[in-house]
């Protein structure tokens, strides 16, 4: 993989974004449909971008996607320590959280089982820790793609300030399990736990 993968993707990231404000434009998804986006239209956009991540590296390289993108079996021990790891960080967030912001954060059921819990820590990890990472580290080192990852992936989600401190101390927990493991699916399960974690947080 090479950065000319990483320009595709976010062409295809550009153009979703462009179809569904276009969608707005046209009266075909509700005006709030941006700023919160209903479960089809998140599903519809999480499955658009994984379909651009692995056409482009299966038509550009004609490998095992799967395997170029680090999806490997994890042993026990390794699927304990990511999912402890995610819930141990989120815990951590969680307590960042109250003591910073008085708002609240809500996840519905639906969404944490559907997004949080399965689809978005696929897609996400397929393309920041399982394509772009390793793309950057080629280049410039480890520890150089795991904070520029980390960087980019908090700088893609919309957050305050002390959210994208967050987000950027998660992304650098995912990367570097990702290293250690040299596995992407490490880095979704950790990922997938914060979130399940977070979930219950909220009840607390």
């Amino acid at each position: 993989m090479g950065y000319v993968d990483i320009a595709l993707f976010f062409s295809g990231v550009l153009v979703l974004s462009l179809a569904s404000r276009t969608a707005v434009h046209l009266g075909l998804l509700p005006p709030n449909a941006i700023a919160q986006p209903p479960l089809l239209l998140q599903v519809a956009v999480s499955l658009g971008l994984a379909l651009n991540v692995y056409f482009t590296i299966r038509f550009r390289h004609g490998a095992d996607v799967w395997s170029v993108l680090g999806w490997t079996w994890l042993r026990p021990q390794s699927f304990l320590g990511a999912i402890a790891g995610g819930s141990s960080l989120a815990l951590l967030v969680d307590v960042v959280a109250h003591a910073t912001t008085h708002g609240t954060y809500e996840i519905h059921v639906w969404e944490l089982v559907v997004i949080d819990a399965t689809l978005g820590p696929f897609v996400e990890e397929s393309f920041f820790r399982g394509c772009l990472q390793p793309v950057i580290a080629q280049t410039a080192g480890n520890w150089v793609g795991i904070l520029a990852t980390a960087v980019i992936f908090a700088s893609l989600h919309q957050a305050t300030v002390i959210g994208w401190l967050c987000l950027l101390a998660t992304g650098t927990a995912y990367g570097c399990v990702r290293m250690k493991s040299n596995s992407t699916t490490a880095a979704a399960c950790m990922h997938a736990a914060y979130n399940l974690t977070l979930f219950l947080c909220q009840f607390r």
